[in-house]
């Protein structure tokens, strides 16, 4: 069973906390970071996505071309949302008591598998919290 970990994100000073997933060690949210800022062509998008974020942690309204909530598997516990830019997409979901968790990023190209990858992360964390009430 994989082991996840929620680490607060101080950057964000929001009213709704923000936070990034970490799972068996590795946090999808900062390799995703780590590699983009490597490509001067897109990296400027990552701030666009990250303001994204705080204007819905700030309870702000947002497009739908920038933020929208994903139609995922109804066995899901959680409800998935998705920030959009030109090519850059970051996966999230709020948890009552945490706040926003963000999950992992991708790329526009790569959007059907990511998406696939985040519901399988989902299923694993919410079985990750059902065995910690245990």
């Amino acid at each position: 069973m994989a082991i996840f970990a929620v680490e607060h994100i101080p950057e964000f000073e929001t009213r709704q906390k923000v936070h990034k997933l970490i799972r068996n060690g590795r946090c999808f949210i900062d390799e995703f970071e780590n590699e983009i800022e490597q490509d001067e062509n897109i990296a400027p998008e990552l701030d666009e996505l990250f303001a994204t974020i705080e204007d819905v942690a700030n309870g702000k309204m947002i497009p739908k071309n920038q933020y929208r909530k994903l139609h995922l598997s109804k066995k899901l516990k959680y409800s998935a949302f998705e920030a959009k830019s030109k090519h850059l997409r970051l996966y999230l979901i709020n948890e009552k008591d945490t706040g926003q968790i963000h999950i992992l990023g991708g790329t526009k190209g790569d959007q059907d598998e990511d998406i696939k990858r985040l519901e399988k992360i989902i299923k694993e964390y919410t079985e990750f919290k059902l065995s910690e009430k245990k």
